[in-house]
């Protein structure tokens, strides 16, 4: 998450918009260039379908998520490059907390 409080220029500036909007397309593009196999081969976090209403369903499953083994920014480049192609529309969230 961005904090804008950090970054006085996000914070309500009439160009805050566009300069979001050109640090989340910069996100989409490394979350395409990076190598994120690690991430893809644990299986935590995937679009496991559609629901009754048609909207796609993006499961997350905790325990196979391993902190340890990928930086904060691998885990924030794969969670983009999930959900880009979804988030222009309505989408449902499962997530599964197990031991």
């Amino acid at each position: 998450m961005i904090r804008t409080q950090n970054f006085p220029i996000l914070s309500g500036g009439k160009n805050s918009h566009l300069i979001i909007k050109l640090i989340l397309t910069y996100m989409c593009l490394r979350s395409n260039e990076e190598a994120l196999t690690e991430l893809e081969k644990s299986g935590c976090l995937y679009q496991a379908g559609i629901d009754k209403l048609g909207r796609p369903v993006i499961v997350f499953i905790g325990k196979w998520f391993k902190p340890d083994s990928v930086s904060l920014d691998q885990a924030l480049l794969y969670l983009i490059r999930v959900l880009n192609p979804v988030v222009d529309k309505d989408y449902s969230v499962v997530y599964f907390c197990t031991r």
